[in-house]
C-alpha cells in the first residue's frame, strides 16, 4: 500500500500558514506598550498552537507507520509460510492445487471481512446517528431545564415579594386599627364627658347612636380587613401551587435529562467500539489484500514451473 508523504519543511509551513490563517488578529490597544504586550501574547499562542498542531501530525504519522509496519510483518510471515508449505509438497500439480486452495481460503476469508466490516460500518453509522440525535434530545432538555429554573426563580422572588408587601399591609392595618382604637377610646371618653354634662334621656339617646355608629363601623373595617386577609391568603396559596408545580416539572425533566445523558454515554461507549472493531477489521482486511496479492503473483509461477 503506497502512500505518499511531503517533507517536514513543506509541512511545517502548510501547517504554520494554515494555523495562522484561522487565528484571530490581536486586539487593538490604546497604548504602545500594552500593543506590545499583546501582540507578543498573540505570537506565543500562535507558537503553541503550531507546536500543539505538529504534535498532533507526528503522533498521527507513527500511528500510520505503525499499523503499516504491522500489516508488512503480517504479509511477510504469510508469504513464508507459504513458502515453506509450497516446498515441502513435491510435484508441481499438487504444488498448484495447494496454492489454489490457499487463494481459495484467503479470498473467502478476505469476502468474509468484507462483509463483517460492512456490517460494522452500517451499524456503527446507525449508532452515530442515534447519538447525534440523543444529544439533540439532551440539549433541548438541558434548555427546557434551564428556562424551568430561571422561572422557579422568578416565582420564588415574585412569591417573597408578595410575602413582603402582605407583611408590610399587616403592620399597615395593625398601626389603623391602634389608631381607630385610639380615636375611639377618644370618642367614648367625650362620649361620656357629654353624657355626664347632660340630661340622662338626651344622654343616652346619644349613647345608643355613638354605640350604633361605633359597631358599624368596627364591623365594617372588621369585614375588609378579613377579605383582604382572605384574598392574600388565596394568592399566597396559587403561588405555592404554582412553585410546587414547576418544581415537580423541573424533577420530572431533571430525571429524563439524566437518563438522555446515560444513554447518551451508553452510545458513545457502543460507537467507540465499533470504531475500534472497524479498525482492527480493516487491518485484519489490509493484511488478506496484501496475501491475496501474494498469493495471486504465484500463482502464475506455479503454473509457469507446471508447464515445465
Amino acid at each position: 500500500m503506497a502512500t505518499t508523504a511531503q517533507s517536514p519543511i513543506s509541512q511545517t509551513t502548510s501547517i504554520t500558514n494554515g494555523d495562522m490563517q484561522d487565528l484571530p488578529p490581536p486586539a487593538p490597544a490604546a497604548k504602545k506598550s500594552k500593543a506590545k504586550k499583546d501582540k507578543q501574547l498573540s505570537a506565543e499562542e500562535n507558537a503553541k498552537l503550531v507546536q500543539a498542531r505538529l504534535s498532533q501530525l507526528e503522533q498521527e504519522k507513527a500511528g500510520e507507520k505503525n499499523q503499516q509496519a504491522e500489516v508488512d510483518r503480517e504479509v511477510k510471515k504469510a508469504t513464508r509460510d507459504l513458502n515453506e508449505l509450497i516446498n515441502s509438497v513435491e510435484g508441481p500439480m499438487s504444488r498448484l492445487d495447494l496454492v489454489q486452495r490457499k487463494y481459495e481460503e484467503l479470498l473467502g476469508e478476505m469476502k468474509k471481512l468484507e462483509r463483517d466490516y460492512a456490517k460494522n460500518k452500517k451499524r456503527a453509522d446507525q449508532l452515530q446517528k442515534e447519538q447525534d440525535k440523543s444529544k439533540s434530545e439532551h440539549n433541548k432538555t438541558a434548555t427546557m431545564k434551564d428556562k424551568l429554573e430561571k422561572l422557579c426563580r422568578e416565582l420564588t422572588k415574585e412569591n417573597k415579594k408578595l410575602k413582603d408587601e402582605n407583611k408590610k399591609l399587616e403592620e399597615t392595618e395593625k398601626q389603623a386599627r391602634e389608631t381607630i382604637n385610639e380615636r375611639l377610646d377618644q370618642m367614648l371618653y367625650d362620649v361620656q364627658e357629654v353624657m355626664n354634662s347632660k340630661t340622662t334621656t338626651h344622654s343616652e339617646n346619644l349613647h345608643l347612636e355613638l354605640d350604633e355608629l361605633f359597631k358599624t363601623r368596627c364591623k365594617v373595617l372588621a369585614d375588609q380587613a378579613e377579605i383582604r386577609e382572605t384574598h392574600f391568603k388565596a394568592i399566597l396559596r396559587h403561588k405555592d401551587a404554582e412553585i410546587a408545580h414547576l418544581q415537580a416539572r423541573h424533577e420530572v425533566e431533571r430525571r429524563r435529562a439524566d437518563a438522555e445523558a446515560g444513554r447518551c454515554r451508553t452510545l458513545t461507549n457502543q460507537v467507540s467500539t465499533f470504531s475500534h472493531t472497524e479498525a482492527e477489521l480493516r487491518g485484519q482486511l489490509n493484511i488478506y489484500v496484501e496475501k491475496f496479492k501474494q498469493v495471486s503473483t504465484l500463482l502464475p509461477r506455479t503454473y509457469f514451473y507446471r508447464i515445465q
